[in-house]
């Protein structure tokens, strides 16, 4: 058996001077917190050049005012694109038109993540910069989750640990250093909320209100409000300024617990806190699957273990929570903080599959509350069932984009994710196996309704298509022009699939439509010997070999059941000779090392996974950092793709073998366990 304390371990990351490429962070899923090489966020402006320093919550969401009676704006004030859909008129929020251009960036923006509050050190009241602090030491301690770290502040010496409660919103300091008696403070400060990409707003202190009360700091910011507790045995609490609250020692050594809550929550003891956080994570690597490199030959194989086992860690605090994640997670904000249905997938996929399904089970219910949005989604243009939008808030209405609007590939998401579940709990011989499935069957139904009436069927091939408006996965394609997309028409099949699958286990009779379009579904295109973008795009790889190559998903995402083996294996092949890689994104890099593996190329699979280039650049914090994005600093779908491609070249799929991915006899000696077989 792999000893898990060691092999999470030897990756603690280890700062010895401040990094704003590589904040640190302490979460839970539900609240996060990334702080600099103070243990706080002492250092927020030295940072936020490179990458905020936030404390962000799934719940915590906030909208500005509109200047309604209502005090918001609906899709129904936004100026529409028309467009023909098989001879039938459909709309979409597309375009910011004239005149409607506050509207449109209302609704974009809002509502957004925002950051709830920052805790720095402060001396004599003064604030600190990074030549105050020397003889650094910060290390993230993954096996208990805390971040411990110490230094000398102006010669005097400091030891700072911070964590987070598994069981509460609650964020915790233990602060030593005789300092705390000569004028060190731990300070409070709240900003306005904002989109951008640090969530606050600094400018703004006569829109919100803080007040201390007791022990509780009252939030009021618009019709937000929130609350902070603060448990800091010893310390005396002070309003020093509108939204600053300062926390003074009684003595060297000091236990501070912020509690975050929408209402009033009961005080945490600091200690107890850091004591169920540390047994949260114990449990977590202890459970599940591993992947040990420790025998391996190839030079390369610590840096792909280290990248592993830090994105095990990133995922959990900041994408496994009650709501779809941002992009970046509760780090700092991209797209204003709203998630991107499309990534859910490559952010949550790989948890099943590492025997931690009850993570990605955290953010079904959302799914299932949003329903009514989904149908009203799909019914204004007149489609059944379910229709999941791109790019939401907490809300799960869809916002305004000129991409938008009109992607379609997160669509079968969930039924994907649901199946994932469902074959995970087979495999541990789950007795509420009948319950999971009869209270997900409304997901998979009413978005297998959309998916079946949304594809259209074209008397003179007797095949059902998928046609314009649409944008693809490869989002460099022009809506009006973009038919039977490689990916899209695949992943139709494979959704309806699994829907047909759960109605046969269910007892229940599938949809006829389902299953007409499931046995009649366009095939991807297929020009000159290679799969294309779409139907109309012979010239893929003359002219648009950039962004995503998303046909190489229909046989590494997906199983590629109807998918030529020939074709699949030039087309990879002409991927690798001539896209521009510098477009690629992180998550891209994994499903080319899933393609590969696929076609029994664990070589090629590895040379991809490892690639090195900007987007697929993993900093000292384990974030897949996009270096070319400076709205990017992290990307999560990076990492939960590379969890993904792992499970899969370690495990193996349906029908394989185990360890597909990894050739020993080109010196990858690998021990795997607990992890379960993909599709």
């Amino acid at each position: 058996m792999i000893n898990r304390k060691a092999w999470v371990s030897r990756h603690n990351p280890v700062l010895t001077q401040p990094d704003a490429l590589a904040p640190l962070t302490v979460g839970n899923g539900s609240v996060a917190m990334s702080v600099d090489v103070t243990g706080l966020q002492t250092l927020y402006e030295d940072y936020a050049v490179e990458t905020p320093l936030c404390t962000m919550a799934n719940w915590g969401w906030h909208t500005i005012p509109a200047p309604t009676p209502s005090g918001a704006y609906t899709l129904r004030d936004v100026e529409m694109d028309t467009y023909d859909f098989c001879g039938r008129e459909v709309t979409y929020a597309r375009t910011k038109h004239p005149g409607n251009e506050h509207v449109y960036d209302w609704l974009r923006m809002n509502p957004h993540k925002f950051s709830m509050v920052r805790a720095s050190l402060r001396l004599h009241g003064e604030e600190l910069h990074t030549q105050d602090f020397t003889q650094v030491h910060q290390e993230l301690h993954l096996y208990d989750g805390c971040i411990r770290s110490s230094y000398l502040l102006r010669g005097e010496a400091c030891q700072v640990l911070t964590a987070c409660d598994s069981d509460s919103d609650t964020l915790v300091f233990r602060i030593a250093s005789p300092l705390l008696t000569k004028g060190l403070t731990v300070d409070l400060d709240f900003p306005y909320g904002a989109g951008n990409i640090t969530g606050a707003d600094w400018t703004s202190p006569e829109r919100h209100v803080t007040r201390l009360e007791g022990d509780i700091i009252r939030r009021e910011m618009d019709a937000l409000r929130y609350t902070l507790r603060i448990s800091a045995p010893g310390a005396a609490l002070e309003q020093t300024a509108a939204h600053r609250i300062r926390i003074t020692a009684g003595s060297d050594e000091i236990v501070i617990a912020l509690t975050l809550a929408s209402g009033d929550p009961a005080a945490a003891d600091g200690s107890e806190a850091i004591l169920r956080g540390q047994k949260m994570w114990n449990a977590f690597w202890e459970k599940g699957g591993a992947i040990d490199f420790a025998q391996a030959e190839d030079p390369r194989a610590m840096e792909l273990e280290r990248r592993i086992i830090l994105s095990l860690y990133l995922l959990i605090i900041n994408s496994s929570g009650t709501v779809p994640p941002a992009e970046t997670g509760l780090t700092c904000n991209s797209w204003f903080g709203k998630a991107h249905l499309e990534m859910h997938f490559w952010h949550m996929a790989w948890a099943p599959l590492w025997g931690h399904r009850e993570l990605l089970e955290r953010g079904i219910p959302w799914y299932r509350e949003h329903l009514p949005e989904a149908r009203a989604n799909a019914a204004r243009n007149l489609y059944k069932g379910a229709r999941w939008p791109k790019m939401v808030g907490d809300d799960a209405l869809d916002s305004p984009s000129n991409v938008a609007v009109v992607l379609i590939w997160q669509q079968p998401h969930i039924i994907t994710m649901l199946e994932l579940i469902r074959r995970a709990r087979a495999a541990e011989g789950d007795p509420a196996m009948d319950e999971f499935l009869r209270e997900n069957w409304p997901l998979v139904k009413e978005t297998a309704d959309f998916m079946a009436d949304y594809a259209m069927p074209v008397p003179d091939d007797g095949l059902f298509h998928i046609a314009p408006p649409l944008i693809p996965v490869q989002e460099r394609h022009l809506p009006e022009v973009t038919r039977d997309p490689s990916f899209e028409v695949a992943y139709w099949k494979f959704g309806l699939g699994v829907a047909i699958h759960w109605a046969e286990l269910l007892g229940a009779e599938p949809d006829g439509r389902w299953i007409e379009v499931h046995a009649r579904m366009a095939p991807p295109p297929v020009h000159h010997g290679v799969y294309t973008a779409h139907a109309d795009c012979p010239e893929t790889f003359e002219k648009v070999a950039i962004d995503h190559p998303s046909m190489l998903q229909c046989m590494g995402m997906l199983p590629g059941v109807d998918i030529d083996r020939e074709t699949m294996t030039r087309t990879l092949d002409t991927v690798i000779g001539c896209w521009d890689y510098g477009t690629l994104w992180g998550w891209d890099f994994a499903v080319m090392a899933m393609t590969a593996a696929r076609l029994d190329r664990p070589g090629v699979a590895l040379d991809q996974l490892l690639c090195q280039t900007n987007k697929n650049t993993y900093v000292a914090s384990g974030n897949n950092r996009q270096i070319t994005r400076r709205d990017l600093p992290l990307y999560l779908p990076g990492n939960g793709s590379l969890l993904l491609a792992a499970a899969m070249m370690a495990a193996g799929w349906d029908g394989g073998k185990p360890l597909p991915g990894f050739p020993e006899s080109e010196g990858w000696q690998v021990a795997a366990e607990g992890i379960h077989p993909y599709f």
